[in-house]
């Protein structure tokens, strides 16, 4: 079993921040006097604050992402809700390669459908530019040449692109091709 981690982004601190002071003003503006009779906004900050934290663990797990290969068996990419376990059967290892943006710009992310997209970060099930989908973590100010391409044919016959920022990339890349 081999582990490969993502670029993690930077300056994520300030969501966390932001985050958080927005759970703070919701909770001490409840025991403000005349707020205190109003029952509903009760449940608006208990919701609100439910939100923020789950936006904050969002962030984190995504920060904190990585790809372990199991020879064999599987490749887990561990990055928050909704990121795909794939079977080894369903991966084209002879077409998993870095990408080039500047030859391959089709590939480009333009819609996300399921995930997050920070200024510089996005992490989720994206629609690319040529109308296909991808689960894509990516850090806009990685280096040149860390975006991995890795297509999936799944059992049922749906295919789609894994797209992501990986801290070695020719070692991920080398470990595939050995297998």
């Amino acid at each position: 079993m081999e582990s490969f981690l993502t670029h993690v982004p930077e300056g994520t601190a300030w969501y966390y921040i932001i985050m958080m002071g927005g759970a703070a003003v919701m909770i001490a503006s409840a025991f403000h006097p005349k707020v205190r009779k109003m029952r509903w906004y009760w449940g608006i900050t208990a919701m609100t604050v439910a939100i923020i934290f789950w936006g904050c663990h969002f962030v984190y797990s995504q920060e904190h992402a990585s790809v372990t290969v199991t020879y064999g068996e599987s490749l887990r990419v561990k990055a928050g809700a909704g990121a795909p376990d794939l079977r080894w059967s369903e991966i084209d290892q002879g077409a998993i390669r870095r990408i080039d943006w500047q030859t391959d710009a089709a590939l480009a992310p333009v819609k996300r459908d399921f995930g997050t997209g920070f200024p510089g970060f996005a992490a989720g099930w994206f629609t690319l530019r040529n109308d296909e989908k991808a689960f894509v973590i990516m850090v806009r100010d990685a280096p040149e040449g860390s975006d991995v391409l890795i297509p999936v044919q799944e059992t049922e016959g749906d295919s789609y692109q894994m797209i992501l920022s990986l801290q070695d990339p020719q070692g991920f890349l080398d470990y595939m091709q050995q297998k």
